[in-house]
Parts: structure tokens; sequence; C-alpha cells
């Protein structure tokens, strides 16, 4: 996905915080969609949550 929008390494960082506390839940570390989109609503809600801390 193509984008103009400048570079966040804060954001980067931030989804990478969340993404990484996510996938301590899983065997493996990985966790399986049953529909496109699944983990990254997921995400959404916790990155939210992380950003009112």
């Amino acid at each position: 996905m193509a984008s103009n929008k400048a570079l966040d390494l804060k954001e980067a960082c931030r989804w990478g915080i969340v993404s990484g506390g996510f996938a301590c839940f899983y065997y493996g570390g990985t966790y399986l969609e049953t529909k496109e989109g699944e983990k990254l609503s997921y995400l959404q809600e916790l990155y939210d949550l992380y950003l009112k801390q």
C-alpha cells in the first residue's frame, strides 16, 4: 500500500508494542484469522487502549 504520508517512528513503535503483546497470547505467536481484517480489529482496540494510558 503506497502512501504519501510521512513515516512516524513513534506510531510504528506503538503498533509494534501492541502487536507483540497480542502475539504473547497465541500458541506460536500466530493468530489465525477466520475472516480478513479480524486480527486488525483486535489490534485496533488494543492500540486505542494503549493511547489512553
